[in-house]
C-alpha cells in the first residue's frame, strides 16, 4: 500500500465569528486497491470544524472530495487572528498509511463591548457619584479612554481610572464624579444630562460615523445629575426658626443681666470639648473649641490603667490646640481638659484616649556639600482639621520631619480637584471625620508628587489624576493593613463609599 495524496482548495481561508467557511478536501488513492480513509481536522479550530463525509472510499488511481465546514462561535472563546488548520487522511485498513494537508484560517474580530452606569441619575447639591461597569464579550482586546461631557458644559468630571484595558471576557469598574459648575441657593431641582464615551485608543481622533445600532467597539452611556438647591425649603424654615430663637434668647439674656456683668458671676465655665487631631510614634496633637473670656486651659494627662492624673500642663487662653511630646510608641495615652474663667475652674472634659503609632526607622538626611547650600523647605501645605489647630512644625514632603512621609500609609477619604470652594469642602470633610474620633487632615498633592493612590496605573499618556488636588486623609500609619482598617470607619462617618489607601512615597 502507498500513502494517499491529499490537498485543500485554498491555502488561506477567512471566517467571521458566528459565520461559516467551506474548504474542499481532495484525496487521491495512489495504490492498486480500493482504499477507505478517515478524514480528521487538526489544530485549534478542530472544535469548530466538521468533515462531511468523515469517511470516504477511493478507487485505485482515482480521487474523491469531501468538505470541511468551519463555524467559530460568536463569543470571546474564538480568538481573532490567523490559526493553523490541518486535515489528516488515515487509512481504514492500515493506520500507518496517512497523509495531511495544511492551510491558514483567519478568524475576524468581533467587537462586543458593553457598559452600564449605576445610578443612571444621581442627586446632589454640589456633585453626583456614579459607578461605570464595562465588559468585553468580543474576541479581541480593547483599550479605551473614557471621556465624559455634557452639552451645556455645566459639569466637571473626575474619572478613576480614565483608561481601561479589557481582554476578551474581561470586566472593569470605573468611578465617576460629576460636579456642578453653577450651584444655586433656591429653586427647583434641575436635571443636567451628560454622556460618557469609551473611545478606542487605536482609533482616529474623530469619532466614527453614527450607525443605526451604535458602534460595538465604542460604548456610549447616557446619565444625568439631578442638581438640588443649596437651601431647601426645610433648611430655610429651620434657619428662620433658629434666627427667631437666637433673637429671643438674646433679648432674655439682655433683660436678665446688666451690661457690666462678668461671666464669672454667672457660674462655672462650660465643659471643654477635647479631640485628637493627629498621632505619631512619640507625639499626640490635641485640639479643642475655644471658650469665650477663658483665663487659661489645663491639659491633664491621665494614666489609662488607674485613671489617675499623672501630669497637668497649663496652657494660654489664646490656644485651641497643643502637641504632647515624649510619648512611647505603640502605647495608650489619655487626656482631659479643664477651663478656668473668672477664677473658677469648670468640670473636666470627657476622657479622650488614643494609641501612638508604631515607630518606623527613618533614613538620615544626606549631609549638604557646603554650609548654606541646602535648598529651602517648601511652604507649609498640610492643612489641619479646624482652622484653630496649631500650625504643624514640619515641611510637607520632608522624609525626615513630615509624619506622613515617615509612616508611609494613609487612608484617603476624599480627593478634591482644586477650585474656589475645594479647600472649604476639604475642611468640612475633615471636621466630620474628627467629630467621629478620627485623626483626619488634608494636604496639598503638589508637595507629594509620587503619591500612589490608585490600584491600576493608566497608560503613560494618561494625565496625572492627583495634580493640583486637596487630599483628605486619616493617619498616617506604618503599614497598609493599619490604613485599610480605617476605611469602614471613614465610610460610616462620611456616608460615602469612597475610601482607598495611599502611599505618599512609594518605592521606585
Amino acid at each position: 500500500m502507498a500513502d494517499p495524496l491529499i490537498s485543500l482548495d485554498t491555502e488561506h481561508a477567512f471566517v467571521q465569528p458566528g459565520g461559516q467557511v467551506r474548504i474542499t478536501v481532495t484525496v487521491t488513492n495512489t495504490g492498486t486497491l480500493v482504499e477507505g480513509f478517515w478524514l480528521q481536522v487538526l489544530g485549534p479550530a478542530a472544535a469548530w470544524a466538521e468533515v462531511v463525509p468523515p469517511e470516504i472510499s477511493v478507487y485505485p488511481q482515482a480521487e474523491t472530495t469531501a468538505a470541511v465546514i468551519v463555524s467559530p462561535p460568536s463569543d470571546s472563546s474564538a480568538a481573532s487572528g490567523v490559526l493553523p488548520l490541518g486535515v489528516l487522511a488515515s487509512s481504514t485498513l492500515d493506520e500507518t498509511i496517512s497523509a495531511a494537508a495544511e492551510a491558514d484560517l483567519e478568524v475576524g474580530e468581533l467587537n462586543a463591548l458593553q457598559a452600564k452606569i449605576i445610578p443612571v441619575t444621581s442627586t446632589g447639591r454640589w456633585r453626583g457619584r456614579h459607578v461605570i461597569q464595562l465588559s468585553n464579550w468580543g474576541n479581541s482586546s480593547a483599550q479605551l479612554q473614557l471621556v465624559a461631557s455634557d452639552p451645556d458644559e455645566k459639569l466637571g468630571f473626575y474619572l478613576s481610572p480614565s483608561y481601561v484595558d479589557l481582554p476578551p471576557g474581561g470586566l472593569a469598574t470605573v468611578r465617576l464624579s460629576a460636579r456642578t459648575k453653577q450651584p444655586f441657593l433656591r429653586g427647583i431641582p434641575v436635571r443636567i444630562p451628560f454622556q460618557v464615551i469609551g473611545e478606542p485608543l487605536d482609533s482616529d481622533t474623530q469619532p466614527p460615523a453614527a450607525t443605526p445600532y451604535g458602534d460595538p467597539s465604542r460604548p456610549v452611556i447616557d446619565a444625568a445629575l439631578n442638581q438640588k438647591p443649596i437651601l431647601s425649603k426645610t433648611i430655610v424654615i429651620l434657619a428662620v426658626l433658629l434666627i427667631v430663637g437666637i433673637a429671643a434668647l438674646t433679648a432674655f439674656v439682655l433683660t436678665r443681666q446688666s451690661e457690666n456683668a462678668t461671666l464669672a458671676k454667672r457660674g462655672s465655665p462650660p465643659k471643654g470639648v477635647l479631640r485628637v487631631v493627629s498621632v505619631t510614634p512619640d507625639t499626640v496633637t490635641l485640639g479643642w473649641d475655644g471658650v469665650e473670656l477663658a483665663d487659661r486651659y489645663d491639659l491633664q494627662q491621665v494614666d489609662p490603667a488607674t485613671q489617675d492624673v499623672i501630669k497637668v500642663d497649663p496652657l494660654d487662653a489664646a490656644q485651641t490646640g497643643t502637641t504632647v511630646t515624649g510619648l512611647l510608641p505603640d502605647s495608650d495615652a489619655c487626656f482631659r481638659l479643664t477651663v478656668t474663667r473668672g477664677g473658677i475652674t469648670g468640670a473636666p472634659s470627657d476622657l479622650v484616649c488614643t494609641k501612638t503609632a508604631t515607630a518606623v526607622t527613618t533614613p538620615s538626611p544626606a549631609p549638604s556639600d557646603a554650609a548654606g547650600s541646602a535648598p529651602p523647605s517648601p511652604p507649609p501645605t498640610v492643612a489641619s482639621t479646624p482652622a484653630t489647630t496649631p500650625t504643624p512644625s514640619f515641611s510637607p514632603g520632608d522624609p525626615v520631619t513630615d509624619p506622613v512621609m515617615q509612616q508611609k500609609w494613609i487612608a484617603v477619604a476624599a480627593v478634591l480637584p482644586k477650585s474656589s470652594r475645594a479647600e472649604s469642602e476639604a475642611e468640612d470633610v475633615v471636621t466630620n471625620l474628627v467629630s467621629a474620633g478620627l485623626p483626619a487632615s488634608y494636604l496639598d498633592s503638589q508637595f507629594y508628587p509620587r503619591m500612589l493612590i490608585l490600584t491600576s496605573t493608566p497608560p503613560p499618556t494618561a494625565p496625572p489624576s492627583l495634580e493640583e488636588s486637596w487630599i483628605v486623609f486619616v493617619g498616617p500609619f506604618p503599614t497598609q493593613p493599619d490604613a485599610d482598617a480605617q476605611c469602614p470607619i471613614i465610610t460610616a462617618a462620611t456616608e460615602d463609599p469612597f475610601c482607598v489607601t495611599a502611599q505618599p512615597d512609594p518605592p521606585q
